[in-house]
């Protein structure tokens, strides 16, 4: 019985890590993967953002967004906004006419929110145009964690 349970235990911290942006299932043609720093200080991410860095092997347009990933911060963020919670972040949209790589910032909106908190940790999240004809962009996979340090 300990050796299911130990076994079920390593596949639940494997399976994961193994969604990487090349299996998601929303992320078709053209493939798309992005890179983000795993830590940086509060400082430079509330002047410039959160640097990301995105590849694609085809013409297409990419945006990235950031979730609250911490719970007490999210909690707070949700408790301030009770009517309707607005989002955190914003960032450009950018245009792929071949496959290449761009850089693009994630601007952090609140920036007096996140200054009273020693740690934050942000979901940052890749979407890509699929349909030409809808204005939405599909996430390419389930994120990747930056923590932000004061």
């Amino acid at each position: 019985m300990k050796t299911i349970a130990a076994a079920l235990t390593t596949l639940a911290l494997v399976a994961p890590a193994a969604a990487q942006a090349d299996d998601f299932p929303a992320n078709e043609n053209p493939h798309c993967g992005y890179d983000v720093p795993t830590k940086m200080r509060l400082g430079p991410v509330l002047r410039k953002g959160i640097p990301v860095k995105v590849t694609c092997d085809g013409p297409t347009e990419a945006s990235s967004i950031a979730t609250i990933q911490s719970r007490k911060q999210r909690d707070d963020w949700l408790d301030l906004h009770s009517g309707g919670v607005p989002g955190i972040s914003n960032s450009d949209v950018l245009s792929f006419e071949e496959a290449g790589t761009q850089s693009v910032s994630v601007n952090i909106i609140p920036k007096k929110f996140f200054r009273r908190y020693a740690k934050t940790k942000f979901r940052v999240l890749l979407g890509v145009k699929r349909d030409p004809d809808k204005p939405w962009h599909t996430s390419v996979d389930s994120g990747q964690t930056i923590t932000v340090i004061r």
